[in-house]
């Protein structure tokens, strides 16, 4: 008898739980990151969460926690019918919240919840001043209908509300968590330098015109004048049939740096490379949020960045942690990952997003 009220009591406490639904592509880039790390921030005593993976990407099922609630939609691409296969999941699912964090898939996800009657918070994964005019359009004519949109920086909401001409209550800003028991368990991986005496750059983003690879790789070319011992590594995934993969392997032939500008692909654990390494460094032209910089900082890795962002001396300030350079500037790039490599002991200066911030956010939209 006792048994049976206990498992009556339990079954009560998990039905007041508020269910959230998590729609989340199946690679493994900064948006993905986040989906999962938000819904692991979010209280387990209130919120019963449940991750819905789409497409065929199989690679975030590497940072899913065990014994999380987890579904897929293995649809070939968004076009394939994506709006009426995710609202037929919330129909079954019943949630009390849907989110989504990727601007090209967040339109449907909004028009699917709203058809569906369900609350939606949808966070930003990018300037919206970077869109293209599709993709900026259908942002523009279905944001106002989410209950809440998320930004990752004030820059980003200011533009948000300017741009789509958005009520300011109707988009709060969250700086991006940061996961830092996933990066104290995998920073403690043996070093992947192998060769001695070697000074060490590394790259964390996939290979994207967007991500600066060749201003990065002409800096190092430069830095090769009076170090004949520095290596660029660059972690992340890349097509080779890409144009501007394409384009970087050409660069690196006509520079003659095939020796020490190396392409990782995917890994699985780029925090080895970045606590390992001599100096990060980040060129991006265009970015969100940058979640890598945030790491390496925290990691107590000196960092080289473009201003891509204002948020980006917040991260790194000048002669302490690292330098930031202009967008695009090689020389500025060279010179300061030449300095870099100098600077020893210092603390993270950002302050990320905290789970007592997340939680908040995703009761305002229950109340």
């Amino acid at each position: 008898m006792i048994s049976l009220s206990f498992i009556f009591l339990s079954q009560r406490i998990m039905n007041k739980k508020k269910k959230i639904l998590i729609f989340t592509p199946g690679g493994l880039g900064g948006a993905e990151r986040m989906c999962i790390t938000i819904g692991q921030l979010l209280d387990k005593e209130e919120f019963n969460v449940q991750y819905v993976i789409w497409g065929r990407g199989k690679a975030i099922f590497d940072i899913i926690p065990e014994g999380a609630n987890v579904d897929t939609i293995p649809f070939l691409n968004v076009y394939c019918f994506s709006t009426f296969r995710v609202w037929w999941k919330i129909i079954k699912s019943k949630p009390d919240i849907v989110f989504s964090s990727l601007s090209f898939f967040n339109p449907r996800v909004i028009i699917a919840a709203k058809l569906a009657r369900r609350k939606v918070i949808i966070r930003s994964s990018g300037m919206v001043g970077d869109y293209g005019w599709w993709k900026f359009f259908k942002l523009k004519l279905t944001c106002p209908w989410a209950d809440l949109l998320i930004a990752q920086q004030e820059d980003m909401r200011q533009e948000m509300i300017k741009m789509m001409n958005l009520s300011p209550g109707k988009v709060v800003t969250y700086h991006n968590p940061v996961d830092f028991t996933d990066i104290e368990k995998k920073k403690t991986a043996l070093s992947p330098f192998v060769t001695k005496n070697t000074t060490n750059y590394v790259n964390v983003a996939r290979i994207n015109w967007h991500k600066g690879q060749d201003v990065a790789i002409k800096a190092l070319s430069k830095i090769k004048q009076f170090n004949n011992n520095a290596h660029l590594w660059l972690i992340g995934s890349y097509n080779k049939s890409d144009s501007y993969y394409q384009e970087l392997i050409n660069l690196v032939k006509t520079l003659n740096l095939e020796d020490c500008v190396h392409f990782t692909g995917h890994e699985e654990n780029p925090f080895k490379w970045v606590q390992y390494c001599d100096c990060f460094v980040f060129p991006s032209r265009h970015e969100g949020l940058p979640n890598a910089l945030v790491e390496a900082s925290y990691l107590g890795t000196p960092c080289v960045a473009a201003r891509c962002l204002n948020v980006v001396v917040e991260i790194v300030k000048d002669g302490y942690n690292g330098y930031v350079v202009d967008v695009d500037d090689i020389d500025g790039l060279a010179g300061a990952m030449k300095k870099a490599i100098k600077l020893k002991d210092f603390a993270m200066t950002y302050k990320p997003g905290t789970a007592k911030e997340i939680n908040r956010i995703f009761d305002s939209v229950i109340k």
